[in-house]
């Protein structure tokens, strides 16, 4: 549809005019010497607002090439459990290294040393007095003793258990540390395939969360076994005692 010239004479709506009475208004449009004139144009029509192809004021990109815009798809639920296993995975290697040292370093060699301190316990009164023995009275402390236990065989016994206790402790730390690779080589297989298959990991953020989340729970623990563990009250030395003079007096039928 054209758009009228100014030279055109639009026609006035309900208008009678001449050879068209009361047509103009049904038709639009108006008969006169044979000509019909075209009805007024409306601010409704289309072409004021949709222009045509050739007046379209858009000019293709690159010399007529469309430019492709592409939509980045929502996480799907397999990549929402890639990003959550990564991070459990994660989170299970930063705790085994701290488990292994924490205790490897700190809570072994504190335990080894209560158990030293309950038998410094047992011998300290005895060997604060030997210091005063006279020479006969320490040979026959040594014979007394001589009939019960062979000084030669529980040195050399002591020496193989503490080797074999070494060894064992070594195997323990070993299998602790072959836990976080077997973590670590879970983790770098899970990247992989999230490679693979081009999901996109926020790595820097999984890594920076579960850093701090077991740094917090390292300095939890810490205290824990610092105000509460260390300070717990096993069984004391008068306990012990108690406990072999009892067995002593229900086995053997002595000290009663």
């Amino acid at each position: 549809m054209e758009r009228p010239s100014s030279e055109q004479e639009l026609v006035k709506l309900g208008g009678g005019g001449e050879g068209g009475g009361g047509g103009g208004c049904g038709s639009g449009r108006k008969s006169t010497g044979g000509r019909t004139l075209p009805r007024p144009p409306s601010y409704s029509d289309s072409f004021f607002f949709m222009p045509t192809l050739d007046t379209s004021p858009y000019i293709p990109l690159g010399g007529g090439e469309v430019t492709t815009v592409v939509i980045s798809k929502s996480r799907g639920a397999g990549q929402i459990w890639m990003i959550r296993g990564l991070s459990f995975t994660l989170h299970l290697c930063l705790i085994g290294i701290f488990e292994t040292l924490f205790f490897f370093l700190f809570i072994s060699k504190s335990e080894d040393t209560g158990i030293q301190g309950t038998i410094q316990n047992y011998v300290q009164g005895v060997l604060t007095s030997c210091r005063g023995w006279s020479a006969n009275e320490t040979a026959i402390v040594s014979d007394i003793l001589s009939m019960f236990m062979n000084a030669s065989q529980i040195n050399a016994s002591a020496e193989s258990a503490r080797g074999r206790r070494a060894l064992a402790n070594k195997m323990l730390e070993i299998q602790g540390w072959l836990y976080v690779c077997g973590m670590m080589g879970l983790l770098v297989v899970g990247g992989i395939g999230a490679r693979v298959n081009q999901m996109k990991v926020p790595w820097r953020r999984i890594i920076i969360e579960n850093i701090i989340m077991v740094a917090l729970l390292g300095v939890y623990e810490f205290t824990f076994f610092k105000t509460i563990i260390y300070n717990y009250q096993s069984l004391t030395v008068e306990e012990l005692n108690g406990n072999i003079v009892q067995q002593l007096q229900g086995t053997c039928g002595v000290l009663l």
